[in-house]
């Protein structure tokens, strides 16, 4: 029996193969009922933690473009003077 003909014949018999029917809605939603009552209290913290990152992170770029951009104007105001 050559490759394909024995890759085609166990495709045909995965093909007749059906799935065993598994039901897990009921343990799904159990899990998130108790994630909803039980929220984790450091949540909070990480929360704050990644919030306060991000605005110095934000506050940072911002002066950095803003610092870019006199350096730009610097560098250009001679031609713009020169256009009417």
């Amino acid at each position: 029996m050559n490759e394909e003909t024995l890759l085609r014949s166990l495709a045909g018999a995965a093909r007749a193969e059906r799935p065993p029917a598994v039901d897990v809605a009921d343990r799904v939603l159990a899990r998130i009922q108790a994630r909803r009552r039980g929220t984790d209290p450091l949540m909070w913290v990480y929360a704050a933690v990644t919030s306060a990152a991000a605005m110095l992170v934000m506050a940072w770029a911002l002066r950095a473009m803003l610092a870019r951009q006199d350096v730009a104007m610097d560098l250009m105001a001679p031609v713009m003077g020169a256009l009417p």
